[in-house]
């Protein structure tokens, strides 16, 4: 009996034996056996750009350059705006060389209270009924010290139209001294006109004389 199941084990393990052979020894590769060779797959880098946010509140930034603006026509030339006339009153004083400088001389003092400056010829004598009345005027301002803005005011009336203003003398340099002082003085206005009339006839025969051609010297003969 023990012979028999003696001989089954041998069976038993010679048939396990048969179905699980021995592992056969790996063969190393031909080389220098001290060198090991990694081997590293580096993995590709994906740059992702992110999406603007739709929602986001913020503008974009942008550059602007300005080098200033030039107004011109279609003809590249600037348009210059119309030049305004003066009255016939500077007119008349501008053409008189020695008029207008006796009467420029007497504005230098009297200020433009809409400019600021010196007040110009044209706005100091508009509205005058002629250039006696308006030099006569200048010289009262500076006899009796008076502004010279205020007697014009006071003989002076404007009156605006349609967007027009425009200005007519309502009143005499007498009324004028009566209202700026308060009293009234017929010296100083007689005095005023002198003036005036003096300026415009030494002014206007000295140009006169100053024109005239000078006769030539007979020639001995």
């Amino acid at each position: 009996m023990r012979i028999v199941m003696s001989t089954l084990g041998l069976v038993a393990a010679a048939s396990v034996a048969a179905a699980n052979p021995p592992a056969k020894p790996v063969q190393q590769p031909h080389g220098n056996p001290h060198t090991t060779t990694t081997t590293t797959t580096a993995k590709p880098t994906t740059h992702s750009q992110k999406a603007p946010n739709p929602h986001s509140s913020k503008a974009p930034s942008t550059t602007s350059s300005t080098t200033g603006t030039t107004t011109t026509t279609s003809g590249g030339t600037t348009t210059t705006p119309p030049t305004t006339q003066p009255n016939p009153i500077a007119s008349k004083i501008s053409s008189n060389h020695g008029l207008s400088s006796k009467v420029s001389g007497m504005l230098k003092t009297i200020t433009d209270p809409n400019t600021g400056k010196p007040i110009t010829l044209d706005a100091a004598s508009m509205g005058f009924k002629n250039q006696g009345q308006f030099i006569a005027a200048l010289h009262v301002s500076q006899n009796l010290g008076v502004p010279f803005l205020d007697l014009k005011k006071a003989m002076v009336t404007s009156q605006t139209t349609g967007g027009v203003t425009t200005m007519s003398q309502t009143g005499s340099l007498g009324q004028a001294i009566q209202t700026v002082k308060g009293t009234s003085n017929t010296t100083a206005v007689t005095t005023a006109e002198r003036q005036a009339d003096d300026d415009l006839k030494t002014t206007t025969t000295t140009s006169t004389t100053g024109s005239k051609t000078k006769p030539k010297p007979h020639s001995g003969q």
